[in-house]
C-alpha cells in the first residue's frame, strides 16, 4: 500500500499505462480488419510486447522498493516513457496522421498535475518536439482511398476523445481522493495536537498546583499535631481533629504519589494491574470519603504488568468522579479481556450530568487508547465501560 503522495503517483501511473498497453493491443488488433493490410501487426504488436514486459519490471520494483527515491520509476520518469512509447508506436502506424497522437495530451496534463513546474514545462516541450517530428516523419498507413481514411481519422479522434475522458477523469479522481485523505489525516494530527497541548497545560497547571499545596499541607500538618497534643483542646473536636489529621495525610500521599510517578523510570520494575489498581482505588477511596465505591478484581490482573502513564490515572480518577455524581453506591468490576483492560463501574451517573470531570476523563483515555460506552440497566441506573489496550508484558 502507498504511504506517500509520491508512490501513490507512480503506482497511479503504473496501473494507468496497463490501459495504454490495452489501448495499443486494440489499435493493432482492428488494424487488420480496418486498413485491409496485415504489414502492421508484426512491429505494432512486437513494440506493445515489449512496452508491456518493461511496465511489468516497473510494477515488480514498485512493489519491492518502497521508497521514494528510485530514479527509475519516479514519476517524472514514468511520464517521459509514456510519452516516448506512444510516439514510437504512432511513428509505426501513421505519424501526424493517425489520432491517436492525441493521447500524449492527456499525458502533459497528467505531468501538469503530479510534477513541479520546471518538469511539467520541460514535459509539455519534449511532446511538442515529438509531435512535430512526427508531422514529419513515420511510416505511412496503407489507405488508398481518401474517403475512407478521412473517416478512419475521425472515428479514431472521437475514440481517443472518449479514452482520453474516461482515463482523466480516473487518473484525476484518484489523485483528488488521495488529496481529501491526506488533509483528513493532517487535520486529525492537527487537532491531536491541540489536544496533547490542552493536557499538557492543564497537566502542568495541575504539577503548579501540586507543588504549591506541598508547603500549606505540611502547616495544616504542624497544627494538628501542635493541637492534638495540647490538652486544651476540647474532647468533642478530636473525632474531627483525626479526620482532619487522616484527609491531609491522604493529600501527602497523593502528592508524593504523583512526584514518585513522575520522576519513575521507564524501566522501573512496574506491579502488577491488581496491586496497581487496588492502591489507586483505595486512595481515591480515602479522598471522596462520601462515595460509596465496591471493587472486584480479576485474578487475571495479577499477571500483568501495566504501562500506564500518571495521565491514565487521571483519567480514570476523573471518570470515577463523574460517576459518584449518581444517586446509588458504584461497583467496579476490573478483568483482562483478549490483551485489554476492561473496567465496568455500575451505578455511575449519566453521560449528560453537568461538571467537566467527564471531558477530561474522556479527553485523556482517550488519547491512551481507551474506549468509553454507556449501557442503560433495569433499574434505570447507569454503567460505564472503558477499554484500555494493555501495553506492557506477563509477570512469571
Amino acid at each position: 500500500m502507498p504511504t506517500t503522495p509520491t508512490q501513490f503517483t507512480r503506482i497511479r501511473l503504473i496501473d494507468l499505462r496497463w490501459f495504454s498497453i490495452g489501448g495499443m493491443l486494440l489499435a493493432t488488433t482492428v488494424s487488420t480488419s480496418v486498413l485491409g493490410s496485415a504489414d502492421l501487426l508484426p512491429r505494432l504488436f512486437a513494440f506493445t510486447l515489449v512496452v508491456a514486459c518493461l511496465n511489468g519490471c516497473l510494477w515488480l520494483a514498485s512493489r519491492l522498493h518502497t521508497g521514494d527515491d528510485i530514479p527509475l520509476i519516479s514519476p517524472w520518469t514514468q511520464l517521459q516513457f509514456d510519452v516516448l512509447s506512444w510516439s514510437i508506436f504512432i511513428y509505426f502506424s501513421g505519424g501526424a496522421t493517425n489520432p491517436l497522437i492525441s493521447v500524449l495530451l492527456p499525458l502533459v496534463a497528467f505531468g501538469a498535475i503530479v510534477l513541479d513546474r520546471r518538469r511539467a514545462w520541460l514535459l509539455g516541450l519534449i511532446s511538442v518536439l515529438l509531435y512535430s517530428f512526427l508531422w514529419r516523419f513515420y511510416l505511412p498507413l496503407p489507405i488508398l482511398d481518401a474517403q475512407r481514411a478521412t473517416y478512419l481519422h475521425l472515428l479514431g479522434m472521437w475514440l481517443v476523445f472518449v479514452v482520453s475522458t474516461v482515463v482523466s477523469i480516473w487518473f484525476i479522481q484518484s489523485m483528488s481522493a488521495a488529496l481529501r485523505e491526506r488533509d483528513t489525516a493532517l487535520a486529525e494530527a492537527r487537532e491531536k495536537t491541540l489536544k496533547d497541548e490542552w493536557l499538557t497545560s492543564i497537566g502542568t497547571l495541575a504539577a503548579s498546583a501540586a507543588h504549591e499545596m506541598a508547603t500549606p499541607l505540611s502547616t495544616l500538618n504542624l497544627l494538628l499535631e501542635e493541637w492534638a497534643e495540647d490538652n486544651a483542646f476540647p474532647t468533642a473536636y478530636r473525632d474531627d481533629l483525626a479526620l482532619m489529621r487522616r484527609q491531609i495525610e491522604s493529600c501527602r500521599q497523593t502528592l508524593n504519589h504523583l512526584s514518585g510517578r513522575a520522576s519513575q523510570p521507564a524501566s522501573a520494575s512496574r506491579p502488577s494491574i491488581a496491586h496497581w489498581l487496588d492502591a489507586f482505588l483505595q486512595a481515591w477511596q480515602a479522598t471522596h470519603p462520601a462515595s460509596s465505591l465496591q471493587y472486584t478484581l480479576a485474578p487475571t490482573l495479577a499477571q500483568h504488568a501495566p504501562h500506564f502513564d500518571i495521565a491514565v490515572e487521571s483519567g480514570l480518577g476523573h471518570l470515577l468522579e463523574h460517576a459518584g455524581r449518581g444517586a446509588g453506591p458504584l461497583r467496579l468490576r476490573a478483568e483482562h479481556d483478549g490483551g485489554q483492560l476492561t473496567i465496568s463501574v455500575d451505578g455511575a451517573a449519566p453521560p449528560d450530568a453537568a461538571g467537566p470531570d467527564l471531558a477530561l476523563a474522556q479527553a485523556t483515555l482517550q488519547r491512551a487508547g481507551g474506549r468509553l460506552r454507556w449501557q442503560r440497566q433495569h433499574n434505570g441506573g447507569q454503567r460505564i465501560e472503558l477499554d484500555l489496550p494493555l501495553q506492557g508484558t506477563a509477570l512469571p
